[in-house]
């Protein structure tokens, strides 16, 4: 995440930085919240680099899958409620 992240702007000792789309689609991908399925939409339909998602995915999935299982539900929904369909979502299916 930190290597996707950009700055946006620097003053003085203050650093400010803004994380990827891909990073905010997976943060939002594990929360339980009302309005994550239409940002997450939203930002599906926007281009996303589907593999930087399912790398991260992965990789915060070391001692569990949750993760996983969380994005693949999340796809899931996309899928079936607004015909979305991403290049990830058999790929999660078969490492779930």
């Amino acid at each position: 995440m930190i290597k996707r992240a950009k700055l946006l702007f620097k003053t003085g000792q203050l650093n400010v930085w803004i994380i990827s789309k891909e990073d905010i689609f997976l943060l939002k991908s594990v929360t339980q919240r009302d309005d994550d399925e239409h940002d997450l939409l939203v930002l599906a339909r926007s281009g996303l680099n589907w593999e930087a998602i399912l790398t991260e995915c992965i990789a915060q999935s070391r001692y569990d899958m949750m993760c996983e299982i969380d994005l693949y539900d999340k796809l899931d929904k996309l899928r079936t409620s607004y015909g979305l369909e991403t290049p990830i979502g058999e790929r999660i299916l078969k490492k779930s």
